[in-house]
């Protein structure tokens, strides 16, 4: 697949494809000579290269017999796909969301042992303990460091799991599937144009959604850019949220041990790392709508264009 500039509108598409994506001029590039065709044609004025009619040819096999790409429904395609890419499972919706929860299980459950350590700690017990480990030449327990790494794993572990994860599995996936396509010389309009009568109201499922993305991505080359962009965002803005709210667990820590040791009332230490970390917080949850939204929106007002699907997009 290379990129090309219509010959209607100067913006550049891909090769493979049959319309462009900014203006809806159809079109055949050949692959021999590279002539560029107005329309569909079936053989090359040039070179005399035929063309096939890929929307109909035999691409796999699902359950016992081998199907034409138009016979394939979403769920066909999507399952196609992962039998023919089998590690890409990892990454598609069924698996992200039961390891999603449990990286967010084991994240919320070392953030609880955190203050359970610190209710249960004793002064004068863990002073004894440490030299008894010192007499037995054994490392004594430190309350501080492992109250605060449970703290700061558990935060991370939960933002890991919360956004970063899921984000970075959406992109490969739809990335793969788009290369796939590719790969496999599936046009993804002709697909969608077959099944536009049929959508109704399952044109905002999960399955077509990955199947309209992928195709999105496969089409138009600055697609993935905002997704891209809100990882490499997603990711920067964790980093501040999780410094500035390990600086605050650090002050409180230490406030906890001393009122402890010290038989005095423990009060909670404000400090503005807390602002800074609410701040990144809400900017990087304000800034995942907006991506989101704005990658979702043109994803559909594409293939509503190209499909002809009109208002089941919208």
């Amino acid at each position: 697949m290379a990129l090309i500039k219509c010959p209607e509108c100067g913006e550049t598409v891909s090769s493979a494809a049959r319309q462009c994506v900014h203006c809806g001029y159809k079109y055949t590039v050949c692959p021999e000579c590279g002539k560029i065709h107005g329309g569909a044609v079936s053989v090359c004025d040039v070179c005399g290269y035929a063309f096939a009619d890929k929307t109909e040819r035999t691409i796999g096999k699902v359950g016992s017999e081998k199907k034409s790409f138009s016979e394939y429904r979403d769920d066909d395609l999507r399952v196609l796909f992962e039998n023919e890419t089998p590690w890409i499972k990892f990454f598609n919706v069924k698996f992200r969301s039961v390891f999603t929860r449990i990286m967010a299980g084991v994240g919320t459950l070392l953030i609880l042992l955190a203050p359970l350590i610190l209710a249960f700690y004793d002064p004068q017990e863990a002073a004894d303990k440490a030299v008894n480990a010192m007499l037995t030449g054994h490392k004594p327990f430190n309350v501080y460091n492992t109250v605060f790494s449970l703290a700061l794993w558990g935060m991370i572990i939960d933002m890991l799991a919360d956004s970063i994860y899921p984000e970075l599995c959406a992109l490969i996936y739809t990335s793969v599937f788009a290369s796939w396509l590719d790969r496999n010389e599936i046009e993804i309009i002709p697909y969608l144009q077959a099944h536009a009568s049929e959508r109704g109201s399952e044109t905002k499922s999960k399955n077509f959604g990955i199947i309209s993305s992928a195709g999105y991505i496969q089409k138009v080359p600055t697609a993935k850019n905002p997704l891209i962009f809100k990882i490499v965002l997603t990711v920067l803005l964790s980093v501040v949220e999780v410094i500035a709210f390990q600086y605050a667990i650090n002050m409180n820590i230490k406030a906890f041990l001393s009122a402890k040791t010290n038989q005095t009332v423990y009060s909670f230490v404000f400090s503005y790392s807390i602002i800074v970390g609410a701040v990144a917080f809400g900017v990087k949850f304000i800034a995942d709508i907006i991506i989101d939204n704005k990658f979702i929106n043109k994803a559909r007002d594409w293939a509503s264009k190209v499909a002809g699907l009109g208002a089941l997009y919208k």
